[in-house]
């Protein structure tokens, strides 16, 4: 009787790790993937750093090997010939009563170009992200208009850091 009785705690015990794990392993997958966003943000002339205001997004993962990406799509920039312009994308940790901080480097980027994925910075690695770009100091005097898709975390290795 005592050894039935040790064999149903250890088929127990075996189970409730078989599903502990599968729980984990689970959960692990649905935070290496964050869904794209649609954006259209106004951004400043000069260098100065525009918010996609009003879409924070929390990055899940400590992984900063798990790209955040950007596919920028349009702009309403006014330029020479009516050539493709270039806008500069970062994320920043969005810290409630102070200044936000970077939470990648910088990249420029050319309206059209497709998806572009790029390593995150330590310190936003979990935490609340959003998506900046900055004028691309070309001389622009006015605002214009920017539209695409983001992700603070795609689930992928960053592609183009070294663009």
């Amino acid at each position: 009787m005592r050894k039935e009785i040790k064999k149903l705690i250890a088929a127990t015990m075996s189970m409730a790790l078989v599903l502990g794990v599968g729980n984990m392993v689970n959960s692990s997958a649905a935070e290496k993937k964050i869904a794209y966003r649609a954006f259209s943000f106004k951004v400043e002339s000069g260098y100065a750093a525009t918010k996609n205001k009003g879409d924070t997004v929390k990055r899940t993962t400590n992984d900063v090997s798990n790209a955040w990406g950007v596919n920028f799509k349009t702009s309403d920039e006014p330029t020479k010939d009516n050539k493709k312009t270039y806008t500069i994308f970062y994320i920043a940790e969005v810290v409630k009563n102070e200044t936000n901080k970077y939470g990648s480097a910088l990249h420029k980027i050319q309206e059209g170009s497709g998806l572009k994925t790029y390593s995150a910075y330590r310190n936003v690695s979990p935490g609340p992200t959003a998506l900046y770009a900055k004028d691309n100091k070309d001389g622009s005097r006015e605002a214009y208009t920017i539209t695409g898709t983001w992700s603070p975390q795609i689930g992928d290795t960053p592609e183009n850091d070294g663009e």
